[in-house]
């Protein structure tokens, strides 16, 4: 297993709750648990270190990163901004097939009933919407946050 495939799977645990704040990770342990040797974890606790999910503690552990209510604000604050121009951007390119593609997505949304599905719809829902938007920074920034 890559790092790539490593870092997607503990940021999909961190975010939806299956690593709680606080978790300590072990570099020998997830080594083990992913069947890779130690250098594929590192990689991949340094690229969610730099992303802000992990936090560096004293004794150089690294520790799922909590975020404050105010800190939580401030990132929907900023995630509005960047959704909002995204938006602003695609409307002009939307076509009735994407149209079409987001009515489809927003309907399964309601039915569903699974978290995990309901977050895939989600995050497809709005991907259709933006990705006319023709700015793959901003794009990119929307989906790291």
């Amino acid at each position: 297993m890559d790092p790539n495939k490593i870092t997607e799977t503990l940021q999909s645990e961190i975010e939806n709750g299956t690593l709680a704040p606080g978790t300590i990770l072990k570099q020998e342990r997830l080594a083990e648990r992913f069947g890779v040797s130690r250098q594929p974890v590192r990689q991949a606790l340094e690229r969610l270190l730099a992303n802000g999910l992990l936090t560096k503690r004293s004794d150089r552990s690294l520790a799922v990163n909590g975020l404050s209510a105010n800190e939580a604000r401030e990132l929907s604050q900023i995630r509005i901004s960047l959704e909002s121009t995204a938006l602003i951007l695609s409307i002009p390119h939307l076509t009735q097939r994407d149209l079409r593609k987001a009515i489809r997505l927003n309907d399964d949304l309601f039915e569903e009933e699974a978290p995990a599905i309901i977050e895939e719809l989600d995050i497809a829902f709005h991907r259709t919407l933006y990705a006319p938007c023709g700015n793959g920074r901003l794009l990119q920034m929307i989906d790291e946050l």
